[in-house]
């Protein structure tokens, strides 16, 4: 049984819509909702979480219907993008605030404070105030508060956009470690596709309102099924009708109007193991490492060597079985990224 459940929910604004969609958390799963801004994915943590009503459909924790419940009675635990920590209080004030709230006696309140700083590596600094602490020390706070009450859901507001890029880089992993020693089924609406992928078990892609795709990270990532759900991936290498994929529609039919090639597809390598395609190299890509090579008109972007330089021509591989389709989104065209 899921843990969490959505059924048809849908929300209206005067110019923008969550379009009705079905969603799961599994038992002891991390899912990360990824979608740029606008996408709805916020939207969609406030109606999970009672902060918005909606308009259609209905929400389950478990076998016990939610819709209707008022955000304090649906025991989810919820950490903001901005973590919301009270100023005037301290460090173990903040993380005992829902505690307190609930009524809970003083000695239990004390001992899962502990517990909670000593498990996100705050212990001995309690007393401080939030102002004294380091970003990536807020962050905590803010999770262990989240923690405390022993919520029954978490539920993450793009927990590392307030730190800055080399900061978010260094403590995604640490917030990884984190959510796995919790054991708290965890949703996060994230716009990055890295730290989707390396914090959750499954993964939804929302665009424009709309669901793309669903499914753990592994199957989503092989197979992402749209043009949109495979730029917001990463995976730069789609490419649109034209030579190229006529050139494969022999091996690959029926001809797709888009095909993906994840890294793993096209290798400069191993001529034995796939189908032989000839290319030229244009130029290197500095911020990604990635080599720009054409191949039947087409420009795609591979790992490669470095030793390749610009005008040679390149003998390449294709896996057949690592390319896939993709079908074009249901969404506003010029909306649509351009294909290499």
């Amino acid at each position: 049984m899921s843990i969490l459940r959505l059924q048809r929910i849908a929300k209206r604004f005067d110019s923008w819509e969550l379009a009705p969609l079905d969603l799961e958390l599994p038992p002891n799963a991390t899912l990360a909702v990824l979608g740029p801004s606008g996408s709805g994915k916020s939207t969609l943590l406030r109606l999970i979480a009672g902060l918005e009503r909606p308009d259609q459909g209905r929400i389950f924790l478990e076998d016990r219907e939610i819709t209707h419940l008022p955000a304090h009675r649906r025991n989810m635990g919820v950490m903001f993008q901005d973590y919301a920590l009270f100023p005037h209080l301290s460090v173990a004030e903040n993380v005992a605030f829902g505690l307190v709230v609930r009524g809970d006696d003083r000695r239990s309140i004390h001992q899962r404070v502990a517990s909670l700083l000593a498990d996100m590596g705050l212990g001995g600094m309690e007393k401080r105030r939030i102002w004294e602490l380091s970003g990536g020390e807020q962050q905590r706070v803010a999770l262990a508060r989240a923690l405390a009450p022993q919520p029954r859901v978490l539920l993450l507001d793009e927990p590392l956009a307030a730190l800055d890029q080399e900061l978010r880089q260094r403590l995604v992993g640490q917030l990884a470690a984190l959510l796995a020693h919790a054991q708290v089924p965890t949703l996060i609406v994230t716009h990055d596709p890295t730290e989707a992928c390396r914090l959750a078990s499954h993964l939804a892609i929302l665009y424009h309102g709309r669901l793309l795709r669903f499914g753990p990270v592994e199957a989503v990532l092989d197979d992402p099924g749209t043009v949109s759900a495979a730029a917001l991936l990463g995976q730069t290498t789609i490419v649109a009708s034209g030579p190229l994929v006529a050139r494969l529609a022999e091996v690959l039919p029926p001809a797709p109007a888009y095909l993906v090639f994840p890294d793993a597809a096209l290798t400069a390598h191993a001529p034995d193991l796939g189908i032989a395609l000839e290319g030229r190299v244009l130029g290197r890509r500095l911020e990604n490492a990635r080599t720009l090579v054409e191949v039947c008109g087409s420009t795609l972007e591979l790992f490669l060597p470095p030793e390749y330089i610009p005008g040679e021509q390149i003998r390449l591989t294709l896996n057949r079985t690592r390319v896939r389709p993709l079908s074009q989104d249901a969404v506003p065209s010029a909306a649509l990224p351009t294909p290499g």
